[in-house]
């Protein structure tokens, strides 16, 4: 391995676990929106290294960039965690997790101008080296947390540049042991550092903390930052992730007397409903709904929680008298209740979901990462798991949430056959007034498998009176609302959702194909999509600005702009819709992102490795790849439910092995134009800078399209772009046959 390659490979894992540490970091920091932007900036930061780079028709030292990159990193930590005043905070920040990819963009771009012909063999050690930083940051993360790496890694990397200063690699040793001891060291500032990062002001976490005061306990998850902080109420705690979603702890030790006021709760009323029942809890988190159905005479109950830092949070600060958990009626299950409800052969009387929601650092960090806990397929997979006689009942956040979950509901019973009068049949809603006589802010949705009856629905009222809470819907008894409209049959379900579109609410149930209940199209969300392309336009315009180098006219003339385009938002795309798509093997979202990752750049690296030793055309190999990407792309969407279907209870070994073949097939593929232009072209540098924009460009529009029409139509998307690249690259095969000079391969393309 040559020492260029070898560099290639070091700055890129570096610039990826750089990357995923600030991830976090400004998950916890601000919220998992400017989460995303700093990875735009990061994109953006290497779109426009690239393009200075590319100004510079002298060239560039080397020596310069990397002393560049060696500065930047430390100085970007230093940005993300100095105390910026208040309305600067966030801009600041985002605008700081940008800066190291400016010298590592530009440092990139000059190794490719510099050795075009080994574009190929390059390529594979950059995308390597990223996959490998991937894989070895999500480890490394669980075990020191992201602000040591994110320190050791800052350190290494200055070593590294001011080794290339002045010669010596000694320097870099040195900075590398200064880096282990940083892991290790106990020093006094760390601990300070550590507990001074704290949440945004308007996160819950730091609002409670404002009365309350600071956590009690504190570790950093695979879902993010986990604390544990005093509630206003003496016998309550409550956990956070990343600040944003809370749980409540209730303080027992083993004694059920004292919690006895949780049955007056409105969350109660299902178990009230079904006592001593065999039970199913999805999503307990701190515990709470195990400790209601201990009070209505649970005797079996199955508790599975998707983020293990909450149960260890839930035993470390209670101990095993007050851990829920650990009652030998409950058995305690990490993992997706989704899959666990697939692969279980057990039924239930009651399966609960409470304000289930799977927040992540990554979920808009890394794109579209939401759970298929709330899907229309979901809820016909809970019903076929219930008893003769069962319930299914879902707490909500707020009344919001039941104008979705009312549809999504009626989907699921109409897949069966049944009309959306015949789905109101079998649901109810209730909701509780709180001390000011408003209503409370989580409803309950009860939905049965057959018809409630009128001594049901008498027994039904009679013990939501008994726990204060009301009526909203419950069929024979109070039949207003959105659901009375169904039992009259006054509208269908189509119908009533034109309706309330044109009112201006998206209240399409989700599917597995679009499984966005929290996230939507018309959501704030969406005001980030287009902030962030809006940033891909100012950045597109500040490349054209500066010029590409060399000769001006003949630059805008390289076709090799346009694949280089297509490259870049085409991949992101594929990757974006990848991401939610594999969540339906494995649920768990930091694996889910990491195989994707990790195998999608793998596979890629060995696509551009094989493609650089082909002895055919190389126009003619990156068109076909790109042809055979648009095929497996226009396929996937419609072989996949039925694999889904049949893996969904597997172990996960086989779903995760099946997974990563599947990113494999065209993850090869995808690893091909881009390298392939990058060394037929004059211009790698430009070409690096415009794949830069246009990753990001693709990234938002894989959002977008993904939250309005589903993952088939972003799959649909990718594969328009890739045949567009396939046509443009056969084109370019035939004008050679025919004598004419390459589009791409033009004098002076730089040589090894």
């Amino acid at each position: 391995m040559s020492d260029r390659r070898l560099q290639a490979f070091l700055v890129s894992l570096a610039a990826l676990l750089f990357e995923l540490t600030t991830v976090r970091l400004i998950s916890y920091s601000l919220n998992a929106y400017y989460a995303y932007a700093s990875l735009a900036m990061a994109a953006m930061g290497g779109a426009v290294g690239a393009a200075l780079v590319t100004r510079r028709t002298d060239g560039v030292r080397r020596d310069s960039l990397r002393i560049a990159v060696g500065v930047l990193f430390p100085l970007a930590l230093a940005g993300l965690l100095l105390p910026w005043p208040g309305p600067a905070r966030p801009l600041m920040i985002t605008i700081a997790a940008g800066l190291p990819y400016l010298a590592v963009g530009g440092w990139m771009s000059d190794l490719f101008r510099r050795h075009g012909q080994e574009a190929n063999q390059l390529y594979f050690y950059d995308l390597a080296g990223a996959a490998s930083g991937v894989a070895a940051g999500y480890l490394a993360m669980e075990v020191i947390g992201p602000l040591r790496l994110a320190i050791f890694v800052a350190l290494i990397v200055l070593g590294w540049g001011v080794a290339g200063r002045v010669k010596r690699v000694g320097i870099t040793v040195a900075a590398a042991l200064v880096g282990v001891a940083v892991l290790g060291s106990g020093a006094a500032w760390y601990p300070r550092l550590n507990r001074g990062l704290l949440p945004a002001a308007d996160k819950p976490m730091s609002q409670l903390m404002a009365v309350t005061g600071s956590p009690v306990w504190s570790r950093w998850s695979p879902f993010g930052r986990v604390d544990v902080v005093p509630s206003v109420e003496p016998r309550k705690l409550v956990i956070y992730t990343d600040g944003t979603a809370a749980t409540d702890l209730v303080r027992y030790q083993g004694d059920l007397s004292t919690v006895s006021f949780l049955g007056r709760e409105s969350g109660s009323l299902p178990f009230i409903l079904k006592p001593g029942g065999k039970t199913l809890i999805i999503g307990p988190g701190g515990g709470k709904d195990i400790l209601m159905a201990l009070l209505t005479g649970s005797q079996e109950i199955t508790a599975v929680e998707v983020n293990p830092t909450v149960v260890q949070a839930v035993r470390e600060v209670e101990g095993p008298k007050g851990d829920p958990y650990a009652d030998p009626r409950v058995k305690a299950v990490i993992g997706d209740g989704r899959s666990f409800v697939r692969g279980t052969g057990e039924s239930y009387d009651l399966i609960y979901l409470s304000v289930v929601m799977t927040e992540t650092s990554e979920r808009a960090g890394w794109g579209l990462s939401e759970s298929y806990i709330y899907t229309a397929e979901a809820v016909g997979d809970y019903l076929a798991k219930l008893l003769p006689g069962g319930e299914l009942a879902f707490v909500l956040h707020g009344s919001s949430d039941i104008y979705r979950a009312i549809p999504m509901v009626i989907q699921a019973f109409a897949e069966q056959g049944l009309t959306a009068t015949e789905a109101a049949a079998r649901m109810a809603v209730f909701t509780q007034e709180n001390g000011a006589g408003h209503a409370h802010a989580r409803p309950i949705l009860l939905v049965t498998a057959d018809p409630i009856t009128g001594d049901q629905a008498s027994w039904i009222k009679a013990a939501a009176d008994a726990g204060g809470a009301t009526a909203l819907y419950l069929p024979g008894v109070a039949e207003g609302g959105v659901l009375g409209v169904f039992a009259e049959g006054l509208l269908t379900l189509d119908q009533y959702l034109a309706v309330m579109a044109k009112n201006g609410f998206d209240d399409r149930p989700p599917t597995d194909d679009r499984p966005f209940f929290y996230a939507s199209a018309d959501s704030a969300g969406r005001v980030v999509l287009w902030i962030l392309t809006a940033l891909a336009v100012i950045g597109w315009v500040i490349i054209a600005s500066i010029g590409a180098g060399g000769s001006g006219d003949d630059q805008r003339r390289d076709v090799g702009l346009i694949w280089a385009a297509a490259s870049g938002a085409g991949y992101m795309a594929v990757e974006v819709a990848l991401m939610q798509t594999v969540r339906r093997l494995v649920p768990e979202p930091t694996l889910s992102i990491a195989t994707v990752l990790v195998g999608l750049l793998l596979a890629s690296a060995t696509g551009s490795y094989l493609s650089g030793r082909m002895r055919w055309r190389p126009e003619a190999v990156a068109g076909g790849a790109a042809a055979l990407t648009a095929l497996f792309l226009l396929t996937l969407p419609k072989i996949a439910p039925f694999g889904l279907t049949w893996l969904g209870g597997a172990p996960l070994l086989v779903r995760l092995l099946t997974a990563m073949v599947t990113i494999a097939l065209p993850g090869l593929a995808m690893g091909v134009p881009f390298p392939t232009c990058l060394k037929r072209s004059r211009f790698p540098a430009a070409l690096w800078a415009v794949n830069g924009v246009f990753s990001v460009v693709g990234s938002v529009a894989a959002l977008y399209l993904s939250l309005r029409w589903g993952l088939t139509v972003t799959f649909w998307t990718g594969a328009a772009v890739y045949l567009g690249l396939a046509v443009g690259l056969f084109y370019q095969v035939g004008l050679t046959k025919r004598g004419s000079r390459s589009i791409l391969v033009t004098e002076g393309t730089t040589g090894g």
